[in-house]
Order: structure tokens, then C-alpha cells, then sequence
């Protein structure tokens, strides 16, 4: 029986990869500060697309705002890829976040007994916890993009957060699935979306499995708390929010926190 605790191993994600994939570059550390990080580098020595760096642990690893990313030894999946050039515009960085999530709610809905949402943008929720967050980030240098890095953080059997995260972090608690067939499957769902980036039934599969659209939320204007409902997300990824006055304002990749 497979076994969530299994170590990462890079034979082990090669076996469960089809076969368009089996020549992909695949890094496991057992620590590292950030696989982003690495990830990075990697592109500005000259990677090319799909690339995997993963690690057992991270002692720096980071969310999105520069927050970071508790990332205990053993118990998770800390995994970068690193996309195909022709991703690399700044301009998609959302369209791939949102695309991203949309793969790894897939794949724990497939390995799993859960049912995982997505929370606006880049959040994947179970039983109202937070369980894996994505970054995606562009590599550039000067006015050239050189490639861009998607960050996936899944807290796979963590059990002891510290204690600002106990009540909004959780993880899969699933003893009998594989840290490397979840990787296999993440990396597979996302290489086959990444050909369909404008895709409709991408941006549908992210509506519908939303787990921010119909609920009260909060955001920042002028330096004031605004309350609203979230109501929708437009073609760009953008939340639709409508005010208490029946006012709609459009939230760009900022914070909307569910009250």
C-alpha cells in the first residue's frame, strides 16, 4: 500500500510520469532554502522547460507578498517546475497561477477522498483549511523574461503548524497515497494544461470548484476595510465583488480576505 510518508525520490516520480515526460530534469534535495529559489537559478544558467526541483524540507520557503511558507521536514511536497519558454510573458503570470491550481486541485481530488477547492487566487482549501499555496514567479533580467517558476506547497501529513496557523492551516491527513505519485500526477495535469492555457474550460473548472465565490469578504481601498460579497471572476482571473450599495468593484490580484 502506498505510503504519504514514502521519501521523494526521483526514480520513483520517473515511474508514474508518461512516457512525452520521462526525459524531464528532476532535482530532490533533502533540504534546501526555497525550490523556487533553486528553480530560478536553474533558468538563468539555462534550463529549459519542465524542469522539477523538489525537497524534503525548506528552511526559507515563501509564499506570496514575501510571507513565508512553513515547510517542515518530511511531511509535505515542495515542488517547483520550471514551464516551457514559450509561458515566459509577465503578462500570464495569473492565467498560469489559476491554471496551476486547477492541476493540483485535480490531482488530490484524484489520489484523494477529499474534495479540494481553490481559494482566490492561489490557495487550495479542504474542510475550510488551507492545505497547499502557489506562486508562481517570472525570471527576468533587464526587460527579458527568461522563464517562469510555479511554486507548489502541499501540506501532505503536517500536523504540528505553529500556532499562528493552527486554525486556518490543515493538510491532506490521507495515509495512503504517495508524495511521488502526486508529484507525477501534478506535474503531468500541469504539462498537459500548459498547451491549453486559454482554454475555457480551464477558467470554468476554477469557477466552478471556487472556494471564495458566494462569500463575505474584506479588501483594503484608500486605507479602509470594504466589506463584500464575491460574486464572480472574470476572463482575466480578476474577483467580482459586489458592494453593500449593489456597487461592483473589480479586486487585481490583491487580498480578499473571507470573513
Amino acid at each position: 500500500m502506498p505510503d504519504i510518508n514514502e521519501a521523494l525520490c526521483e526514480q520513483r516520480i520517473r515511474n508514474h510520469l508518461p512516457d512525452p515526460l520521462q526525459a524531464i530534469d528532476i532535482f530532490v534535495f533533502d533540504t534546501i532554502d526555497s525550490t523556487n529559489n533553486y528553480a530560478k537559478k536553474l533558468i538563468l544558467d539555462g534550463a529549459a522547460g519542465f524542469t522539477a526541483v523538489l525537497a524534503e524540507h525548506q528552511s526559507a520557503g515563501r509564499g506570496r507578498r514575501g510571507r513565508s511558507f512553513f515547510s517542515p521536514a518530511n511531511t509535505g511536497l515542495y515542488l517547483s517546475l520550471i514551464l516551457p519558454p514559450h509561458l515566459c510573458q509577465i503578462e500570464e503570470i495569473q492565467r498560469i497561477t489559476m491554471m496551476s491550481a486547477v492541476a493540483v486541485r485535480r490531482a488530490i481530488a484524484a489520489l484523494t477522498d477529499s474534495t479540494p477547492s481553490i481559494k482566490w487566487v492561489n490557495d487550495i482549501f479542504i474542510n475550510d483549511k488551507k492545505v497547499c499555496g502557489i506562486l508562481a514567479e517570472a525570471v527576468s533580467t533587464g526587460n527579458t523574461v527568461n522563464g517562469v517558476v510555479v511554486g507548489i506547497g502541499i501540506n501532505c501529513s503536517t500536523q504540528d503548524f505553529p500556532e499562528e496557523l493552527n486554525q486556518i492551516a490543515g493538510s491532506l491527513d490521507q495515509t495512503d497515497i504517495s508524495r511521488n505519485l502526486l508529484t507525477a500526477q501534478i506535474i503531468s495535469n500541469i504539462a498537459t494544461l500548459t498547451n491549453h492555457l486559454h482554454d475555457p474550460a480551464i477558467l470554468a473548472d476554477y469557477r466552478l470548484h471556487s472556494y471564495t465565490l458566494g462569500k463575505t469578504v474584506s479588501f483594503r481601498r484608500n486605507g479602509a476595510d470594504i466589506t463584500a460579497i464575491a460574486c464572480g471572476i472574470n476572463d482575466c482571473g480578476n474577483l467580482i465583488v459586489k458592494e453593500p450599495d449593489g456597487t461592483e468593484t473589480t479586486l487585481f490580484w490583491g487580498e480578499a480576505v473571507i470573513l
